[in-house]
Order: structure tokens, then sequence, then C-alpha cells
């Protein structure tokens, strides 16, 4: 009997511990928007910078041509490790505070599910790390010349993150239930964010297995921005007040 007091009292000590305070909201919101801008000049700006003729997924590039990729990056290696992997390293070290702060944020909602949103954010980080080897590897192929080798690591490269997509479609989907559940985030919010779940899945399946998808469609990119931009700034405009009240 003593022992099953003292475990209740330890656990509404953890439970205690996990409340989001004013930093963490802001500090979350902050994250959100600099993955977002390190997104835009490691998956965009890069790419279509070096390369003539590319088409990007989420993040992944599939070159259309080959010839000429060694010559490319090797000639703008600055850019493609401090654009490329220097602004993949950034999301990736952001990913992960950001994971643990939903967490701290939602664990008050839904502890088992905010603990499933986080994980399955960490997996796609920690396989999207792994994936930023092809990026390193493909300078060095660079330069030794072969736009075979260079062309088939964008090409692994481009699957990689994909891959780690597919975790973030978990993610969203519980992401988006807290959000649904939880007594102080709009319900529209919600919608934006199980939308964008979808729209990751279809993006994530076409890219995998579905032959000649190359491009994001529209009403699909549209849905995953508004849910990835509307929300952070809604945590720095009225989320603090909210979730604090």
């Amino acid at each position: 009997m003593k022992n099953s007091e003292e475990e209740s009292k330890r656990k509404l000590s953890i439970d205690a511990e996990i409340i989001p305070t004013r930093t963490i909201i802001v500090s979350a919101a902050v994250l959100y928007i600099l993955i977002a801008v390190a997104a835009v000049v490691a998956h965009m700006y890069v790419p279509t910078t070096l390369f003539e003729t590319v088409q990007s997924g989420q993040g992944g590039q599939t070159i259309a041509g080959t010839p000429g990729i060694a010559a490319a990056v090797s000639g703008s290696s600055r850019l493609w490790i401090l654009g490329g992997a220097g602004g993949e390293m950034v999301i990736l070290l952001s990913e992960v505070i950001l994971s643990v702060l939903l967490f701290i944020i939602f664990a008050q909602v839904d502890r088992p599910v905010a603990i499933l949103s986080m994980v399955a954010r960490l997996v796609m980080t920690t396989i999207h790390g792994f994936n930023l080897i092809f990026y390193f590897a493909a300078l060095s192929f660079a330069r030794q010349g072969s736009d075979a080798a260079v062309g088939t690591l964008i090409e692994l490269h481009g699957i990689g993150f994909t891959i780690g997509i597919a975790f973030l479609v978990i993610h969203m989907f519980a992401l988006g239930y807290l959000m649904w559940k939880s007594p102080f985030i709009p319900r529209w919010i919600a919608v934006l964010f199980l939308l964008a779940g979808i729209g990751y899945l279809i993006d994530s399946v076409g890219q995998l297995f579905i032959s000649g998808y190359a491009t994001t469609p529209a009403p699909v990119a549209v849905a995953i921005a508004l849910a990835e931009l509307i929300f952070p700034f809604w945590l720095l405009i009225r989320g603090r007040r909210r979730i604090l009240a």
C-alpha cells in the first residue's frame, strides 16, 4: 500500500514537471520557423541553384539529366556543404529539440499519443541524419568527376528523405489528434494538421511506389505549408495566452 502511494506521488510529480511554460511555447514556435527557413535553403535554393534541371520532392532531388552533375557539385562545393548539408544539420538539430517541446506541450492532453508523436518525429530525424551521409559522399565523387555516382547518391538521398517523411505522417496524425482533443488549440488548426498528414502520406506513397510521380501536387503542398506555417505563428501570437490559461 505504501509503495502504491509513493508511485502515485512520483507520477504526479513527473506530470507536474512537464507542464508547458512560456519559454517552451515560444521556443517551439521559433524552431518551427527556423526549420521552415532552413528547409527552403537546403531543399529548394541549393538544388535549383546547382542544377539546371531538377525536380524537387519533399526535400529529395531527382536529377533528370546526369551529365554535368559532378561538375556542378564540385564547382559549388561551398554552397553544397554550407547550404545543403549545413541547412540539413540545422533542421536535424532543431527537430530533436522541437520533438521534445511538442511532447511537453501536449503531454497533458494524452500522454501516450504525445509520446507516439514525439517518437515518430525523432525516428524521421534519425533517418534523415543517416541520410545526410549521401550528401558528403556525393561531394567526394563529384571531385573525382563521376557523374553516375553523384547522380545515384543524390537519388538515394531523395529516397532516404522520403522514407523519413513516412514517419512524419504518423507524427502529423498524432499531433492533429492531440490538437483536436486539446482545450487550447483551435480545431481548425487540428484539421490543417490532419490534412497535412494526408498530404505527406500521398506524397510519400507517390514518390516511393508510383512510377512517374515526381512533383508534389499543388493541393498537397498547400495543405502542408498552411499547417507548418500557421501553427508556429499562432503559438507566438495567441498560443502563449491560451495554453497557459
